[in-house]
């Protein structure tokens, strides 16, 4: 998998395509969906380490949810990303979503939306805080705040450091890279 720096109009157009599908997938089941994708910043959203983190997080959804009725998974450069329709009330999917996010470290890169049939997204009561800031995460993916600075610190906690383990038990280094000291 090569490595991949990608502009915020190859997102801003991954996010538009994710919409029209997430749109297509609404009308043809008139059933609630769930669009899975990371929260990874900086430029590059896809690495072996970050396709790991989601094929994880995937596994954990089908583990909580059950296999979909319909499913669409991609991995473009812009980010793994997978569409899943459920015969299910979308209010139970989205507890099953929020209790995924909170699991685990890894869990807090998850970026599980729930749909409703009408194509609303379910929101979460606690808004989310910047992994890095502690601000309204909102705020700085509005305001396209990356912290650059700070991001090798929050990695090491989520992924690991090197010689080492993170918060999550693993001794993975650096999703970018795709290090992962566990199989060196």
């Amino acid at each position: 998998m090569p490595i991949v720096n990608v502009t915020l109009e190859d997102v801003l157009r991954a996010h538009d395509t994710r919409a029209d599908a997430q749109r297509r997938l609404l009308r043809t089941y008139r059933l609630p969906l769930v669009s899975f994708t990371m929260n990874i910043a900086g430029p590059v959203k896809s690495s072996p380490l970050i396709a790991l983190a989601f094929d994880t997080g995937l596994e954990a959804l089908y583990d909580a949810l059950g296999q979909p009725m319909a499913a669409e998974i991609i991995r473009p450069a812009t980010g793994c990303e997978a569409l899943l329709v459920y015969d299910r009330p979308a209010a139970e999917l989205k507890a099953a979503c929020l209790a995924l996010e909170t699991a685990t470290p890894v869990g807090r890169l998850y970026d599980l939306d729930v749909l409703d049939t009408d194509g609303d997204k379910l929101s979460r009561l606690v808004q989310r805080t910047c992994l890095i800031c502690g601000g309204p995460v909102t705020v700085c993916s509005r305001n396209c705040e990356p912290h650059p600075r700070n991001s090798d610190g929050l990695r090491r906690r989520i992924f690991g450091r090197p010689g080492g383990k993170g918060t999550d038990g693993g001794g993975a280094t650096d999703p970018e890279a795709g290090t992962d000291r566990r199989t060196q």
